[in-house]
């Protein structure tokens, strides 16, 4: 049987010192590693005992690093947040009470329309059933158009837009569409009643009370009097805007205007009467638009 041979460190040795004894139990002759539990070192640094506590891998938790794991708290378990999602942009919106409205306004009535001239009143107009408008012999001739209204318009609301529109079926031959003009009135009541006779004429002793505000027909220079035709005034909104801020109107009250010539020397321009044939094709008609 073959044997281990020592190192050659140990026969100089041995050698320089008369010899050596030899004995084929390693044990004996190599350096042995403590292996008693008290013995150990904790690589971490501290000391390790037999009695120290020990966590579930068997490591010492009573060394010189702090709090053990036994005081180391469960940390709640981190759950899922629900995706973010794109909120959209809030706009403004109307106010809940705001209204817009129009209405298309029609004489519907023999009595609702007619003519004053030289204290003549004339509810049907002149023979043929021509409702004449402009000046003749030193005074105005009149024109006037009653309308029901289909809806309230309460005081303070705004008018943005306001048009009268009148059939043409005659012209005086001094008219001159170069220079003469109409001009537009709104009777002063939140409810105007029916013409009744000549004493109802405008801006004569006991007639009815007009607005302060009119509108010139057109704006500037002559009016060319459409025959057979719709002719369409410009804007009424200041004529109307006065009755609003003064009075609130109720739904079947009445705006009745008053129409004559802006110049003063004779002329005239006529519309058909209710009882004219062309009437039912072709009405008087006011357009009202207003916010509130």
């Amino acid at each position: 049987m073959r044997r281990a041979s020592a190192p050659a460190s140990l026969l100089v040795l041995c050698a320089s010192i008369g010899g050596c004894f030899m004995t084929a139990d390693e044990s004996l002759w190599r350096k042995q590693r403590d292996t008693r539990p008290e013995a150990r070192v904790d690589l971490a640094g501290g000391d390790v005992r037999r009695d120290a506590p020990r966590d579930g891998l068997g490591r010492d938790r009573s060394g010189d690093r702090g709090v053990g794991l036994d005081a180391v708290v469960d940390v709640p378990k981190l759950v899922d947040m629900p995706k973010l999602v794109d909120v959209p942009k809030l706009v403004d919106k109307p106010k809940p009470d705001a209204f817009c409205g129009q209405m298309q306004l029609d004489v519907t009535a023999p009595g609702d329309d007619g003519e004053m001239d030289h204290g003549y009143f004339a509810p049907d107009g002149e023979p043929g059933g021509t409702i004449y408008m402009g000046f003749w012999d030193g005074k105005s001739v009149w024109g006037y158009f009653r309308f029901a209204l289909t809806k309230a318009i309460p005081q303070g609301a705004k008018i943005t837009g306001a048009t009268l529109s009148l059939y043409g079926i005659a012209v005086d031959g001094t008219w001159d569409p170069a220079s003469h003009a109409l001009t537009v009135w709104a009777e002063a009541s939140a409810d105007a009643p029916a013409a009744g006779s000549a004493a109802d004429t405008p801006f004569e002793p006991g007639g009815r009370a007009l607005t302060a505000s009119y509108a010139r027909w057109p704006t500037s220079g002559g009016l060319s009097w459409n025959l057979n035709a719709t002719n369409l005034s410009p804007s009424l909104v200041p004529v109307l805007q006065e009755i609003v801020n003064q009075h609130s109107l109720a739904a079947g009250n009445h705006v009745q205007l008053w129409v004559r010539g802006a110049q003063t020397v004779d002329a005239e321009c006529g519309t058909a009467d209710y009882k004219h044939p062309s009437f039912a094709g072709h009405p008087h008609r006011l357009t009202i638009s207003w916010c509130q």
